[in-house]
């Protein structure tokens, strides 16, 4: 091989090896996010007179929620959440809860409690979103009600920015309290009609 075709050769590399730090540069720090909740809108209230407590919900997933990969599907970084998941968990539930029509108390029963179980995203090429969660209902210190729940959310990546990962972590507590808030609104009228 003479020295001009090594040299376009280490030239080549060099390019293909600069190109590849680019594009991968931002898949090596981690990110750290606050979660919110909004809900997606319903037409009017569905339930009337019904009221809840909703309580605490503990957290064992943590703070880390998921992960970046580099081009050749490596994790490289990270994702942390800022805030503590079940005190999220309580806030979006509550915020369905009263989009139902609940009212929300802040003392008695019944009392809604439970676990926060798990939140990961793994991203290549598109975000897969899994939350889970207990969902725990008392009242006059018995446990009249438990179920697990969870959620997924799947999206393109376009980007890989921290509000990327917000929103597929939003819309995989959306999927999982679609399906949680009917099953504890039907468990809190069963409550209703037997003190009625």
């Amino acid at each position: 091989m003479s020295i001009e075709q090594k040299l376009k050769k280490s030239i080549a590399n060099l390019c293909l090896g600069g190109v590849l730090v680019a594009s991968s540069g931002c898949a090596f720090f981690d990110r750290h996010l606050t979660l919110d909740y909004s809900p997606p809108p319903i037409s009017s209230p569905q339930v009337k007179d019904v009221q809840v407590n909703v309580d605490i919900f503990s957290d064992e997933n943590g703070e880390v929620i998921g992960c970046v990969r580099n081009a050749y599907g490596w994790k490289t970084a990270k994702v942390k959440a800022d805030n503590n998941l079940g005190e999220w968990l309580r806030d979006s539930l509550t915020i369905e809860l009263r989009n139902y029509g609940c009212d929300i108390i802040t003392e008695g029963d019944p009392r809604l409690r439970g676990t926060f179980k798990k939140l990961y995203t793994d991203l290549y090429m598109k975000y897969d979103t899994d939350l889970s969660f207990v969902v725990e209902l008392w009242n006059n210190n018995e446990k009249v009600y438990l179920d697990n729940f969870d959620g997924n959310a799947k999206k393109t990546a376009l980007f890989v920015t921290g509000d990327e990962y917000k929103k597929v972590s939003k819309m995989a507590m959306q999927d999982a309290l679609r399906k949680a808030t009917p099953k504890i609104i039907h468990q809190l009228e069963l409550l209703k009609n037997k003190k009625e």
